[in-house]
């Protein structure tokens, strides 16, 4: 039986829900809390890398012995050390006063020796309402006025590195403040920072810090003069797609891991690009959560791009040492730059808060300017090269596709959805592209089950027409910027006696497996020579390509048909450095929309068998004796997808037991 998790515990889980749950407390699973013991002998604390959101008694949180913590903070040895000195003894120390939690090895919180001086409830973080006025130049005085509305003790903190600094920095202010009036004060403001609330009451901690975000908004809402609308975006979709080509070839020119591309359109970033000022005050980022998941600097880039967008991204990584993560674009919003999904979607979150941040701070005065030494510390600072370990760590091992992205037409069952499993396992991020959305989108969600991340993203396409198709591979761009892998798989295969066969059905079959696969073919074309980057193109054609089969006409003639396209894209593309091959599976039974009830009854009829011999039967054709599955199939992909073939081009490699055999 499972041990009924202790009182702390259980508050430490409620207010970190209470506050995670709320998006307009937290971004991007920020934010840290805790709990200490009624005797004040220990402390329970968030753990590093963990969303408040997802804490619960048996993951999450490390306790810590409050003693060491208070011994560090006192030291002043310590704070007079230089940074190469003072972050590894702090460390050493903090992880030293781990004493228990679901997993002691965990990582405690930076700003565990700050929780440490404050009441026994303690919630921090970076909420929008609060930044916006704490990254402006009249942040002292308005939150001044906000604790004389709200009724709470407050200090304000001018800003201070974070880590060790900050700590030592709060130290003193609640020092002074406790030597005047007596208490610890309710609530920290973090000038660029965030926001400290901590009470003897769990209830009051979480109100309390509602009650400010709710005041700011408030403040906001009245300072504030009516926000210009900017409309639509002003760049199509089709222009940001060019800009995306021109970035991420510059990015893959240049060997780049961050290489995937999002496109964001955002009114927020607009609005400000179209100010006068745009330049100054979009140069530098102003909170340590955006230098850490967005870098110090966005690259803006200039109010006609087109063409000259590899340029600006090539000075920007010579001038910085790695490209940027957020990219600004006039007129539309802004560029997402990363090496995985999920960090994209942290970049995403951050940097459109740090633009509203920005908006309000401008009502509030003007924005205090973050200055170059205090984005250098923090990007030197040992914690943030955690981080990136934790990100790279969560994007998964690297495999032979990591940075690479596949579209999968048909991806939503059989063939189709086993190769987009395999690409996806292999590090790719992939697209699964098919008629029915539902099953596409069931299989980026297997994809992000067992990858442990999410790395896919389902679209529709039907595959015989022309503009469904188009914009699944427009959509792949501006979701993960380019393609690199692209998969026919769709098909169909209706079996008829020929004197029986409905020319209605060859006809479809013809539209879905020869036309559904010309338009992939062109359009994966189209894109990769566009990107200059090279790129993989495989049909997934079948044994029947190279030896019909009885009451199979459309589909004989289709799949041979497949191999001869493949084979004229092999000349066609090969001097752009795209290359075209084909896998010919033999019968792939498990989860096949082919091999249905009604499939397998013609089969029997064809061979004189009961419908439950069928499987057994073909399986016994095959030199190996074993069933094909889709996972063979999807190796196969991923090697013709891979460096590994890289000088194999217009080859069909027969994945079906030894039955077919090629000469």
């Amino acid at each position: 039986m499972a041990r009924k998790p202790n009182e702390d515990v259980r508050r430490l889980v409620q207010i970190s829900h209470a506050v995670g749950s709320d998006d307009r407390l937290v971004q991007a699973g920020g934010g840290n809390t805790s709990v200490k013991n009624p005797c004040g002998t220990r402390m329970l604390i968030k753990a590093s890398g963990t969303g408040l959101r997802d804490m619960s008694p048996r993951r999450g949180y490390v306790t810590m012995a409050l003693r060491p913590l208070a011994d560090l903070l006192a030291d002043d040895r310590v704070a007079a050390m230089s940074d190469a000195r003072r972050e590894p003894h702090v460390l050493r120390v903090m992880y030293d006063a781990v004493v228990g939690g679901p997993d002691p090895g965990a990582r405690p919180s930076c700003e565990a020796t700050l929780h440490a001086m404050l009441r026994r409830y303690v919630v921090h973080i970076h909420p929008i309402a609060v930044i916006g006025i704490l990254s402006s130049t009249r942040s002292e005085a308005l939150c001044t006025e906000l604790a004389r509305r709200g009724k709470f003790t407050m200090v304000w903190v001018p800003y201070t590195n974070p880590g060790h600094p900050l700590a030592v920095a709060c130290r003193d202010a609640v020092a002074a403040f406790q030597a005047e009036h007596g208490s610890i004060p309710e609530v920290l403001f973090l000038e660029n920072h965030g926001l400290f609330v901590s009470s003897d009451s769990p209830g009051r901690v979480v109100s309390l810090t509602q009650a400010i975000v709710d005041d700011c908004e408030r403040l906001y809402r009245k300072r504030a003069k009516r926000a210009r609308s900017p409309g639509k975006p002003a760049v199509t979709d089709e222009t940001v797609a060019g800009i995306i080509v021109e970035l991420r070839r510059e990015l893959v020119r240049r060997g780049c891991e961050a290489r995937l591309v999002q496109a964001v359109p955002d009114a927020t970033a607009r609005r400000l690009m179209a100010r006068k000022d745009a330049r100054r005050i979009l140069r530098i980022n102003n909170t340590p959560d955006t230098v850490v998941y967005c870098l110090a600097y966005p690259l803006i880039l200039p109010a006609k791009p087109s063409g000259r967008t590899a340029a600006a991204v090539g000075r920007y990584v010579d001038r910085h040492g790695e490209p940027p993560r957020a990219v600004l674009v006039p007129g539309y919003g802004f560029l997402a730059v990363g090496d995985s999904e999920k960090a994209i979607r942290t970049t995403t979150v951050v940097f459109n808060a740090q633009l509203q941040m920005t908006e309000r701070a401008l009502a509030f005065g003007g924005v205090e300017p973050f200055t170059k030494r205090s984005a250098d510390y923090i990007n030197a600072w040992e914690v943030e090269a955690h981080r990136r370990k934790v990100a790279r760590a969560e994007a998964g091992t690297p495999g032979p596709l990591t940075g690479k992205v596949a579209l999968v037409t048909g991806g939503g069952s059989g063939i189709g959805r086993g190769i987009s499993l395999g690409l996806a396992a292999a590090g790719a991020h992939v697209v699964p592209a098919d008629i029915d959305l539902a099953a596409a989108g069931e299989t980026a969600s297997m994809i992000a089950e067992q990858c442990g991340t999410p790395r896919a993203t389902a679209v529709r396409a039907d595959v015989t027409d022309e503009r469904s198709v188009a914009d699944a591979f427009r959509r792949t761009v501006l979701t993960y910027g380019g393609i690199d892998v692209v998969v026919a798989a769709a098909g169909i295969a209706p079996a008829h006696p020929i004197e029986d066969f409905p020319v209605e059905a060859f006809n479809r079959t013809l539209s879905v497996n020869l036309t559904g696969y010309f338009l992939a073919g062109r359009e994966a074309a189209r894109w990769m020579i566009r990107q200059q980057t090279g790129g993989s193109l495989i049909f997934v054609s079948s044994k029947t390509g190279l030896e019909a089969s009885k009451n199979n006409a459309a589909y004989n003639v289709t799949k041979a048909g497949e191999l001869q396209l493949m084979r004229g894209l092999a000349l066609e593309l090969g001097p752009r450095g795209i290359r075209s091959n084909a896998i010919c599976p033999g019968n792939v039974f498990e989860g096949s929309k082919i091999w249905n009830p009604k499939y397998i009854a013609e089969a029997a009829r064809k061979r004189g068998i009961r419908p439950s011999e069928v499987i057994p039967y073909y399986i016994s054709l095959t030199a190996l004796g074993r069933e094909i599955k889709q996972s063979d199939v999807a190796d196969a992909a991923v090697f013709l997808a891979s460096d590994q073939s890289r000088a194999v081009s217009g080859q069909a490699l027969v994945v079906d037991a030894g039955q077919v055999f090629v000469r």
